[in-house]
């Protein structure tokens, strides 16, 4: 197995080159939409919030199915931050976002143009057909690139999470869209380039720069976690690798992911303190503060807000449905397990199965107070091991 070696140095210009050019593209986005007249937008903007308001705040689609409850209040913030109410210039618009300046809150440079045409509920109405869509055509190519089986198993991952729910749920579409995108695009450069860890350098940098442009701390990790294991699984599933090998590509994708994700917020407050004359990180170190451990009257235990989460991820039907997966994995592999050597080299998978809990040890109050959808988090844990079991069982098709 042969591995492109690209030099550091080029790759480190690539990155600052694509950073760059990201925030550039972001900024304008922004910028652009918000020179869109208010009075373009209002009679849909009004329609939007009348929608929101007749509906109750985070109701559960399926009662006491705690995972389903949609998120209609952050949807309402989203939409009342649409408006220019300090009848500011388009550029400081687009870094004030109305008081929310520490988020980029990329889904107003998609909204207010939509807002021309459509109002909420159709803006909902067409998400139905773009999630369904996206889904649809990330399981083809999992299918194709892996296997039918692996497919089918992300497609229970994703069905334990509600993604079905998440057209209704404008705040919950970005990660799962991006996240989606992001397997089609692994798989894509794979099949292309092969084993050419630069190439995937440059997709997970910008996958998580996306992410920070659009999400509001919903479950960021997963548009690094869902094409990090579909990589993963397609350089291991017919090749062994070492461990070393597979640890130290592990650690430079999350770390990648993780810069873009970073670098891309503090863009956001960089720019933002210039151009609107006050200090943006001043607010963003209070959040910080308030997000990590909460008001000074809250004591947050780590561990019963994991149990909580777990509780809204795992029902007992759900439960039942990770046994038959157990099953279906263990019949399959009638040819045995593979080596000690593939067991130990697949290793960091589990190793990305914690990370869900050291996130939540970091940020109690944000998942303490937003459990109902935060508990997403876990499907990363459940996905690495079953992931883990699929590599190394032996199936038919090998």
């Amino acid at each position: 197995m042969k591995h492109k070696h690209t030099n550091l140095g080029q790759i480190l210009w690539q990155l600052t080159l694509l950073f760059v050019l990201l925030v550039a593209f972001y900024f304008s986005l922004m910028v652009l939409s918000y020179t869109i007249p208010i009075e373009k937008i209002a009679v849909n903007l009004h329609y939007s919030l009348e929608t929101i308001a007749s509906e109750t705040k985070r109701w559960s689609v399926m009662g006491e199915f705690k995972g389903t409850k949609l998120d209609t209040f952050t949807d309402n913030l989203i939409f009342n931050k649409l408006t220019n109410q300090e009848e500011l210039s388009a550029i400081q618009a687009a870094m004030w976002n109305n008081g929310y300046e520490r988020y980029w809150l990329g889904d107003i440079a998609v909204l207010r143009p939509l807002l021309i045409f459509i109002s909420y509920k159709h803006i909902r109405y067409l998400n139905i057909f773009l999630v369904f869509i996206v889904f649809y055509f990330s399981m083809t190519k999992v299918e194709k690139a892996i296997s039918r089986t692996y497919a089918y198993l992300l497609m229970t991952m994703l069905l334990l999470i509600h993604f079905w729910i998440f057209p209704l749920s404008l705040q919950y579409t970005p990660v799962f869209i991006i996240s989606l995108l992001g397997i089609v695009a692994v798989i894509a450069i794979h099949q292309r380039y092969g084993y050419r860890l630069s190439k995937m350098v440059l997709l997970f940098f910008t996958i998580g720069s996306v992410t920070n442009f659009f999400d509001l701390l919903t479950v960021p990790l997963l548009t690094f976690a869902f094409p990090w294991m579909i990589y993963f699984v397609l350089v291991n599933q017919h090749h062994r690798r070492h461990f070393k090998h597979n640890l130290s590509e592990t650690v430079i994708l999350g770390w990648t992911w993780f810069m873009g994700y970073g670098l891309t917020w503090a863009s956001k407050w960089s720019i933002g303190s210039v151009i609107l004359k006050e200090n943006s990180f001043a607010n963003v170190a209070n959040q910080i503060a308030l997000r990590t451990s909460g008001k000074t009257d809250e004591v947050l235990d780590a561990i019963e807000i994991i149990k909580n989460m777990w509780k809204i991820l795992l029902p007992k039907t759900a439960m039942i449905i990770l046994v038959i997966w157990l099953i279906i994995l263990l019949v399959q592999s009638f040819k045995g397990v593979k080596s000690y050597q593939h067991w130990l080299s697949t290793t960091p998978l589990l190793m990305v199965a914690l990370v869900p809990f050291v996130w939540v040890f970091i940020l109690k109050n944000h998942n303490f107070h937003h459990a109902y959808f935060t508990y997403r988090l876990f499907i990363i844990t459940l996905f690495s091991v079953y992931t883990y079991l699929y590599l190394n069982l032996k199936q038919r098709n090998e």
